[in-house]
């Protein structure tokens, strides 16, 4: 860090870390010792002190592993209803959806790569097939299915 100077002015640093295990990094520059250069659109009009902060993640979060999608030949159907983090929640729309659907299969599986439960109701041999019983789904149950979305499975 340089002296404070006309040239080169004092410039102080403070971090704090927020409830998020975010660093907040804030810098204060003195402008009245700074010389600023006009500009067609200024964005301060000011001649008081500029405050800038920017946030900086901290943490050792890896980003989540991308894996190619592969359709099978010949796929069936499915409705997926849900995707939970918490094999509690999928057990739970599981038996909900059990008690709907009497008349269709209603699975769940678990998605190591992902660290997700998948909960989806009926075995189609069209999309078209699973688009119907999708639509049905939605007229008499419009809050519980409105984010329900269909997907293909490997026979």
């Amino acid at each position: 860090m340089h002296a404070a100077s006309p040239q080169h002015p004092s410039v102080a640093v403070e971090t704090t870390t927020t409830v998020s295990g975010r660093v907040k990094v804030m810098t204060r520059s003195d402008s009245a010792s700074v010389k600023r250069k006009k500009s067609s659109s200024p964005k301060f009009k000011s001649r008081q002190d500029t405050i800038s902060a920017a946030l900086v993640r901290r943490g050792k979060s890896a980003p989540l592993s991308l894996h190619k999608i592969v359709r099978p030949d010949n796929p069936m159907y499915t409705v997926q209803v849900g995707t939970y983090t918490k094999a509690a929640n999928a057990l739970r729309n599981e038996k909900r959806a059990k008690e709907r659907f009497k008349d269709q299969a209603v699975f769940d599986r678990y998605d190591a790569g992902d660290k997700l439960y998948r909960v989806s109701v009926g075995k189609f041999q069209t999309g078209k097939d699973a688009s119907s019983f999708k639509q049905s789904m939605l007229k008499r149950y419009p809050l519980d299915y409105k984010e329900c979305w269909i997907i293909y499975i490997a026979r």
